[in-house]
């Protein structure tokens, strides 16, 4: 008798009853693992849902891997394989090399605060603001947020953004986001 894995065919190794005819099917390995990645990729995308507040689910340091829908409305468009300065609308992410590459991104609160939650596993919250100058004039934007590990994963959830109308002279020229002062 013959094992067959039931989704890409491969034959597998059938231990009893080789003398009988016919075909079996099975599942290989490989196929139970894509299978298996399937439905957890369906479970954590259910439970990101849930959550009321946007949230980004951030891989390798960096890599947005899921968002859910309050974050795709919020921030806008897809969000997956973005980087987080991408998915804010850093001003430092629209320069040269982007997100993470700039000369201002080692002084950035949202991505030091990312790697201090990946390499110690230690939860935080922070408000952050980074300052725009655009044709309306000064604004800065606000953002509070909490990071937390999430297996070999960091979940982001943005609490709140704001802006606020600022004057040109209050315009803080470091382009990083940086702490707001509570």
């Amino acid at each position: 008798m013959r094992k067959i894995c039931s989704f890409c065919n491969v034959e597998l190794v059938c231990k009893d009853r080789k003398e009988l005819p016919g075909v079996v099917h099975g599942i290989c390995k490989e196929c139970a693992e894509k299978l298996q990645n399937r439905e957890l990729y369906g479970t954590v995308t259910f439970l990101m849902n849930k959550v009321k507040e946007p949230a980004l689910l951030i891989e390798n340091g960096e890599i947005i891997t899921m968002a859910n829908r309050v974050a795709k409305d919020v921030l806008g468009g897809r969000l997956e394989g973005e980087l987080p300065g991408d998915a804010v609308g850093c001003l430092c992410a629209a320069l040269a090399g982007g997100c993470g590459k700039t000369k201002y991104c080692g002084l950035c609160s949202i991505r030091n605060t990312l790697g201090d939650v990946f390499s110690t596993g230690v939860s935080s919250s922070k408000k952050v603001m980074q300052d725009v100058i655009g044709p309306q004039g000064a604004s800065r934007r606000i953002i509070s947020f909490t990071m937390e590990l999430a297996g070999e994963a960091v979940l982001l959830t943005v609490n709140d953004i704001e802006s606020v109308i600022i004057a040109a002279k209050d315009v803080n020229k470091n382009l990083c986001w940086q702490i707001v002062d509570e």
